[in-house]
């Protein structure tokens, strides 16, 4: 959870069948629950955590990286909202020395992270007003009521033999030696944390974009693939990636959704490097290569925006900038350092947007400290 690292450890991982989830409702019908059968009979993986969270903040955390590995190694597309990932959590109080652990209360009917860590937050703080009240607390199952942000007692479970855990008698026990494990471990993709150490070590990614980038495995292969396609130049396409790239990608509603290729991307980020293009036309290029598929050299040839570099012609702009406002002119001689900024829009503006900015910035900073002189 943010700078702190936790190890958290696994009591077991064990195969159920799934048989339905209970969606709890409250209209103008009144308070009821459906019963949706539409998993029965899917395998359901139940993986039993160790007490190791300190925080409902840690809890999330751990959640949210637990889907990022179950979905790298394709067993499954965790969605918490359509049932593919549930979560119950358990939480008790404890002493400050940690000698005394009070019972433990089970939380059910959360369906996305930020509920998980709204009801933890809740039932922490309903716990320790009740001891500071004198109150004692029961093991009990709770149920998340989210439009009210509470939780409500279900169930008392006095006993753990309450839980009914018992062996399925029909399928007898699977040993795996050794080697079966180190085969499997060796067959393991790189996981996100691994690959986003990588990415800030290797690449000089940095910690967030690193995050961002490697929450997904899709994205993660598409920003290596268009880093070696570029033949390196990983921060620009990093930037160019959680920027204009996700942007695209939102408008799509998916990242699977975009037709831009890591090569093409790759080939506006060099364009943009070598002065070919600038950033602005950069990000049009995007876009057109994104909704028609050309190539980016064909869309920058397409639309003229190959970017002027020719002094003259970008000297010939600043002038008419400069002849035609005379009060950002005044205003740069008295100081005002924004006007410079408006003259250069002006002259991008005559020059369609393919005026290179540099040169536009250095001659027009020229001519106006010139006039100032005269």
């Amino acid at each position: 959870s943010g700078a702190t690292k936790r190890t958290i450890g696994i009591t077991r991982v064990h195969l159920e069948e799934d048989t339905a989830r209970l969606v709890h409702r409250s209209d103008v019908d009144g308070d009821y629950s459906l019963v949706d059968i539409n998993r029965a009979g899917v395998p359901l993986m139940e993986i039993v955590g160790e007490p190791d969270l300190r925080s409902p903040t840690e809890a999330r955390a751990f959640l949210v990286e637990l889907r990022r590995i179950l979905r790298y190694i394709g067993a499954s597309s965790a969605n918490m909202e359509e049932g593919q990932f549930r979560c119950d959590a358990n939480v008790s109080q404890r002493s400050v020395d940690g000698s005394t652990v009070g019972p433990k209360v089970e939380i059910k009917n959360m369906n996305s992270f930020r509920a998980v860590e709204r009801a933890l937050e809740f039932e922490v703080d309903r716990q320790r007003r009740a001891l500071a009240d004198g109150q004692e607390l029961v093991q009990e199952t709770r149920g998340w009521v989210e439009d009210r942000g509470i939780t409500i007692s279900q169930r008392s479970k006095e006993f753990a033999h309450d839980y009914r855990y018992f062996p399925e008698p029909d399928l007898p026990p699977v040993r795996i030696g050794a080697g079966t494990c180190e085969r499997l471990a060796a067959s393991m993709p790189e996981l996100p944390a691994a690959r986003r150490a990588r990415f800030e070590r290797d690449f000089s990614v940095g910690a967030a974009e690193a995050e961002l980038i490697a929450d997904e495995s899709v994205v993660a292969d598409y920003f290596e693939s268009a880093v070696a396609a570029a033949g390196g130049h990983h921060r620009e396409i990093a930037n160019w990636l959680v920027g204009d790239v996700f942007a695209l990608a939102r408008r799509r509603g998916n990242f699977d959704e975009l037709t831009i290729t890591p090569r093409q991307l790759a080939d506006v980020v060099a364009m943009v490097r070598s002065g070919e293009i600038n950033a602005q036309s950069g990000k049009e290029v995007l876009d057109a290569v994104d909704e028609t598929g050309l190539d980016p050299r064909d869309v920058v040839e397409d639309r003229g925006l190959r970017q002027e570099s020719d002094v003259e012609k970008v000297r010939q702009a600043v002038l008419s900038a400069i002849a035609a406002n005379p009060t950002a002119v005044a205003d740069y001689h008295d100081g005002k350092g924004a006007a410079i900024g408006f003259l250069i829009g002006q002259v991008m503006r005559s020059m369609r947007g393919a005026g290179n900015p540099a040169i536009a910035r250095q001659i027009m900073s020229e001519e106006l400290d010139r006039k100032s002189h005269e």
